[in-house]
């Protein structure tokens, strides 16, 4: 026996819950996307929020977005710092590889060449810009003179250099001298200028300019001593020279750095002499400490002609042992020292001036070649911060551009500062010590951009490193990458739509339901196929009345466009807002 009561009764065709029943709703979607639950009818307000803590409810299209803490925006491309398809890891590497970390450099084979390359990716503007500035930051110094005002670097990731205890530092990057007073300027900030006699102009040097004593005889640079000059304890000298011997140079004596008026007067000398070898040798004279005799260290090494060559003196009063210490590209020459050497050396008092070029007051015996960034110091450098400067001059990053109005196009030649091909941006300009160089770029224009780096070094094993490039104006994506919601919102009519966005560049919409993508043609609602098909909130706010009416109800959901009209825009969206009806 049962009773069975029926809790919905029909009066007039219509449905009537009875007394003491309770009525439950099931709610399913063909959209598989939207996971149904209990949402009661009536008027509804559905805010999707952006950002990192919702990253989830969205799917992103593009690389060139990114999410902050409480939005989704366009990151600059306009710059490599990284290894994905908008940093390094686009492009074209010949004999350069990402090391894994935070760099660019050359790989094995890049390193046993001395040379590679990076063409960067085309970085692309919706009209013509002025490219005005390119900037990079090294993990190494790489071609980059030495600090002024005995700063001491930090900015690096190796091979930060001190330079402490500095009381001459000759860049020689005047552009001419006209023999008076005070031109060739010290770096230092002690003042110790330098008169030019005989050399009128600088020349390409090692860094950026050298001192060019190409005429062999009667070319020197002269300072005067002073009291800082007037070391007797530690010393160190160090030049990178040029040598351009020819026929005839055999027999002769060059003076590279002297403090010198003989052969018995004089503090040291730094200079080239022969043997009868092909090309003369480096040697170190200094007096003996009962001033019975010079003594003359012979290194028994003829440099390359046409080659640079990074020479290192040190000298240590204080020890029983080696004085002197001589270093050729970083490497301590080993050798036996002439009579009297090793631990009779001394630096005899005077006051003779410091010559650079020229052995002594003879004025005979110049250098033939170019000598770049002469420094001397009141201290001994030690053997590691030797080698950090060769690594500086061996280790290099040379920088040209190329504009082109289409990505198709770019494929031409990449140029240098002077407009040719010639010509590198380089770091031989920059005398502070931050790890970023910042170049003023002049007369580049075009709708598209790229540079190339070469990367080089003069060893065989060692590699600049290069950690980032970027380039004025910043630019971002005009590919309108884009973020699609993937929660969506039930609805029988549709009331409003609203986002809060910001930037210069602008965020259009797409409306989605069920997996079809629509947009507000201007006429009446249509099927969005292309990332042009898009609107502004502000259209779609004034057409969604009609949407369901077009679509069908269902489930909504969006998709964000993010548009740079020329590139140079950014645009950024925090949240999306629906009002409707259930």
């Amino acid at each position: 026996m049962f009773t069975k009561t029926w809790c919905v009764s029909v009066l007039w065709g219509i449905f009537i819950l009875n007394t003491g029943c309770s009525l439950g709703f099931f709610a399913s979607s063909v959209d598989s996307s939207y996971q149904p639950g209990l949402e009661a009818p009536g008027d509804f307000t559905k805010t999707w929020t952006v950002g990192s803590g919702t990253s989830g409810e969205f799917t992103m299209v593009g690389d060139a977005l990114s999410y902050t803490a409480n939005s989704a925006e366009l990151i600059p491309i306009g710059s490599d710092y990284n290894n994905t398809a908008i940093g390094f890891g686009s492009g074209t590497k010949s004999d350069t590889d990402w090391n894994g970390t935070n760099a660019l450099e050359l790989n094995a084979a890049g390193k046993t060449a001395k040379t590679g390359t990076f063409i960067s990716r085309v970085f692309a503007a919706n009209s013509s810009l002025n490219w005005t500035k390119l900037e990079w930051i090294s993990g190494v110094p790489a071609g980059k003179p030495y600090p002024n005002n005995k700063a001491i670097e930090t900015a690096y990731d190796a091979d930060n250099i001190d330079m402490s205890g500095n009381i001459l530092l000759l860049h020689m990057d005047e552009t001419s001298w006209s023999g008076a007073a005070g031109e060739v300027i010290d770096s230092s900030g002690n003042g110790n200028h330098g008169l030019a006699t005989g050399v009128s102009t600088t020349t390409n040097g090692h860094f950026a300019h050298a001192g060019n004593f190409s005429a062999g005889s009667g070319q020197y640079i002269e300072i005067a001593d002073t009291g800082n000059f007037n070391i007797t304890t530690t010393l160190t000298v160090e030049a990178w020279v040029y040598p351009q011997f020819i026929a005839g140079d055999e027999t002769k004596y060059f003076g590279i750095v002297t403090k010198r008026n003989d052969y018995t007067d004089f503090n040291f000398a730094i200079s080239y002499m022969t043997f009868g070898l092909p090309y003369p040798t480096l040697n170190i004279d200094f007096r003996q400490e009962d001033e019975s005799d010079t003594s003359r260290f012979n290194t028994g090494i003829a440099l390359n002609n046409n080659e640079w060559a990074h020479i290192v003196m040190t000298f240590d009063q204080g020890v029983t042992g080696e004085r002197l210490k001589v270093y050729v590209n970083g490497v301590l020459v080993t050798g036996t020292p002439g009579s009297g050497a090793g631990g009779t050396l001394h630096i005899k008092p005077g006051a003779f001036p410091l010559r650079v070029g020229m052995l002594d007051n003879t004025f005979t015996e110049t250098f033939r070649g170019k000598i770049d960034e002469v420094a001397m110091y009141n201290r001994v450098l030690s053997e590691s911060e030797v080698q950090a400067r060769y690594r500086r001059g061996s280790n290099r990053l040379k920088f040209q551009v190329q504009t082109c109005a289409t990505p198709a196009a770019c494929n031409g030649t990449f140029l240098g500062p002077d407009g040719t091909a010639a010509t590198y941006y380089t770091e031989a300009a920059q005398y502070d010590i931050a790890a970023l160089t910042s170049i003023n770029l002049t007369g580049v224009s075009g709708n598209n951009f790229r540079y190339k780096v070469t990367m080089e070094n003069d060893e065989g094993t060692l590699t600049p490193l290069l950690k980032s490039v970027a380039v004025t104006p910043v630019t971002y994506s005009v590919a309108k990458p884009n973020i699609a919601a993937q929660n969506g919102v039930t609805y029988k009519k549709l009331t409003s739509f609203a986002a809060i966005t910001s930037g210069a560049g602008v965020v259009k919409f797409q409306l989605v339901k069920e997996g079809s993508a629509y947009y507000w043609n201007g006429t009446s609602w249509a099927s969005a196929t292309t990332s042009s098909h898009t609107n502004t909130a502000s259209e779609i706010n004034a057409h969604i009345a009609a949407f369901p009416s077009f679509a069908g109800t269902g489930s909504l959901r969006f998709k964000a466009f993010f548009e740079s009209d020329d590139g140079t825009a950014k645009s950024s969206l925090t949240s999306v807002t629906v009002g409707g009806a259930r």
